[in-house]
């Protein structure tokens, strides 16, 4: 007798979960009988597993320090930044040489990513959460490498490092 193993690719697997997750949401809003409990039960344990997936998978990051990326910004050999936040945020004040894309959009845009051979991108937001999110969608576009800047657009700023404007970009 044969064996077949098949090989599971994970990004598919948080892609079905979170596909699970939403299922469940709307399963939540109708109205079940007494002998689906059951299986609604058993749903939100799997809506569970996709939200500790996608947490996990966002939160797993290397960082770059703020130091190290300031002088390589003044070097002139930064690696490839993206700023995930708002527009006004990016307007405001932002990493020198930062490509906005907001974190929502990441994975339909992934054509507009910064890129550098052999460097990875450098995702940031004002205090972490949207960049990890960012970072799940980047890592299921297959965006390669990703690290997040040390403390993110907050630290920088209090810091006192170089920020740009869209007025001072001009």
């Amino acid at each position: 007798m044969a064996v077949v193993v098949a090989r599971v690719e994970p990004r598919a697997v948080v892609v079905l979960l979170v596909f699970v997750s939403v299922f469940v949401c709307t399963v939540d809003r109708v109205n079940i009988s007494v002998d689906a409990r059951r299986r609604v039960a058993m749903l939100r344990w799997m809506r569970s597993a996709a939200v500790v997936s996608w947490v996990a998978l966002a939160g797993c990051a290397p960082a770059i320090t703020q130091s190290e990326l300031a002088r390589r910004i003044e070097a002139g050999s930064a690696p490839p930044i993206l700023d995930v936040r708002s527009a006004l945020e990016f307007a405001e004040s932002h990493v020198p040489g930062a490509v906005h894309i907001p974190f929502y959009s990441v994975m339909s845009r992934s054509d507009e990513l910064p890129t550098k051979e052999g460097e990875p991108l450098v995702v940031y937001c004002e205090h972490g959460p949207r960049a990890g999110l960012a970072r799940a969608g980047l890592w299921m576009a297959d965006a390669g490498e990703v690290r997040f800047l040390e403390g993110h657009m907050t630290s920088w700023k209090a810091n006192g490092l170089p920020v740009e404007s869209l007025e001072t970009v001009e």
